[in-house]
Parts: C-alpha cells; structure tokens; sequence
C-alpha cells in the first residue's frame, strides 16, 4: 500500500484548519439572510389608488313616500311581532319540534293545526311500532300535548 497517498491526511495541522474553513463556509451559507429581488420589496414612497366604479350614494330625503315606507315597515314588524307574542302562547311547545330520528319525522303545520308525521320504515319494519315511539317521544321525552291535536302519518 502506498502512503505518499495519505500523506496531506498525516499532517494534522493541515486538516484541521481545512475543517475549521469548512465549517465556516457552511455557518455562512446557512445563517445569512437570502437576499430578496427589488421587484419584491415594499416602497413606502408609492400610493396605491383605489378606482370605485359605483356612483357616490345620493343623500337620503325625507319625502313623504319614504316616511309613508317607514311607517308601514314599523307596522308590518309590529304585526309579526304580536303573530310571534301569540304563536308562543298558544303553541309554547312549538320550539321542541321537529321531532326527527332515522325512522321518522314529526312537525306541527300551523295554517292545518296538527302535527304531520312521516315514517321511514326499513324493509321488516313495524310502522306501528314507529309511530308509537315517535309519540313516546313526544309526550314523555318533549312534553308535547299531542293528545289534543290530529296526527297525519305519510309512510315513505
């Protein structure tokens, strides 16, 4: 074996101070900042301008007509708020509906007053068996008092 090969490996002081170089070259690359392209870099000095395509909205008056469409518009929301005021004193379970599980769905129709079931019974299933529960859960579990109200079941 030839050792005049190895012969730069030998001299201690010669590799080590090629290490340290090393090691230095690679501290640099790692830790200095990449530099940015000028193209990227915020100019505080430009101003950006904003184009607005709409017209500037016209300053409001009070005619005659727009104080006749308020009016009418406090009216139609005091009116809704009374029909709501009443829906919760005649109905005050209505907020426990619908009453829903995989197979069946139970609500209250307003305009008809009684409740709307429909079942959605498996291929075996009982639909008797179904609308019992789906009642079970409405008088014991919401406390709905759906004795004083007709029932219309839809299978489907």
């Amino acid at each position: 074996m030839d050792l005049n090969k190895f012969h730069l490996l030998s001299n201690k002081k010669i590799l080590v101070l090629g290490s340290i170089i090393i090691f230095i070259i690679l501290l640099i690359v790692i830790f200095l900042p990449k530099k940015k392209s000028p193209s990227l870099k915020n100019n505080p000095a430009q101003t950006v301008m904003y184009i607005t395509l709409q017209p500037p909205s016209p300053v409001p008056t009070n005619s005659a007509q727009l104080k006749q469409a308020i009016e009418e518009a406090k009216q139609s929301a005091r009116e809704y708020d009374d029909w709501q005021a009443n829906l919760r004193l005649t109905y005050p379970w209505l907020r426990k509906l619908p009453v829903a599980d995989d197979k069946y769905y139970v609500y209250f129709d307003l305009k008809e007053e009684k409740f709307l079931g429909s079942v959605y019974p498996a291929s075996g299933d009982n639909v008797a068996i179904i609308k019992a529960e789906a009642l079970r859960v409405l008088k014991e579990v919401k406390e709905i008092p759906v004795d004083d109200y007709q029932i219309s079941w839809t299978v489907k």
